[in-house]
């Protein structure tokens, strides 16, 4: 188990040892991290000036990064990331950026992760998922570039989705909406995957491409596996 160190100094908002989960709604081993935390009515700016640290922002927190250079950061429950440059790094099997029934904007971001590279998804149980909006980013994991859950909806202009291990897949979509335009999407086996969500949250797992590079490189370039329910433009 790794223990994440913290370098920022705090000032009002608070840091705290926390659980953290990779993707809710997927099995996951747990980590204990020391995070800062945005809670309900605060909002946190941060920059290129600010030391390098990994956030959670919950309960309607707001996170507003410009040009900065994290660890991972949890957005969660109806809390927002607003993120322009920098970059995100996911550690000890952690995604970079990881959204949970909250919304994210990203615009020329650069998104990693030692296992996913960005999660959009829901607590297991909830009716509703989480809604990204991402342009002119890189996002980078081993097993997925980026993972999606029922009920949850992604908008990605001109933006890279990568998963370099030879069993990864770039787009890996459990019923959720994925909208791209421009850019690409690939991974070492297949480039996206639809699969049902696992409580049937959601109205299938649904892509729709203009002008989008998708490759697996030993797999399909897209692959709707059995049970799922997908409509593919």
């Amino acid at each position: 188990m790794g223990v994440c160190t913290p370098q920022f100094s705090l000032g009002l908002i608070s840091k705290n040892f926390i659980w953290l989960t990779l993707v809710p709604i997927f099995s996951s081993s747990p980590l204990v991290c020391a995070a800062t935390f945005i809670e309900a009515g605060e909002t946190l700016n941060i920059d290129q000036t600010t030391a390098q640290d990994n956030y959670l922002a919950r309960n309607g927190g707001v996170l507003n990064a410009n040009g900065a250079n994290t660890f991972e950061v949890l957005i969660n429950s109806g809390s927002v990331l607003n993120a322009v440059g920098g970059t995100y790094a996911g550690r000890f099997g952690n995604a970079g950026v990881s959204v949970t029934n909250a919304s994210a904007s990203l615009t020329d971001a650069i998104v990693t992760g030692d296992r996913m590279g960005m999660s959009v998804n829901r607590v297991a149980g909830s009716p509703t998922g989480s809604s990204a909006v991402i342009s002119g980013s890189q996002i980078t994991g081993r097993t997925a570039g980026l993972e999606t859950s029922g009920g949850s909806t992604t908008v990605m202009t001109d933006t890279h989705l990568t998963a370099t291990a030879a069993t990864g897949v770039g787009l890996n979509s459990f019923g959720g909406e994925v909208h791209a335009k421009g850019g690409s999407i690939m991974g070492g086996l297949h480039g996206i995957r639809l699969r049902p969500d696992t409580q049937g949250i959601g109205n299938g797992a649904n892509v729709i491409l203009d002008n989008v590079q998708v490759q697996g490189q030993t797999g399909a370039a897209i692959l709707a596996t059995s049970g799922v329910t997908s409509h593919i433009q």
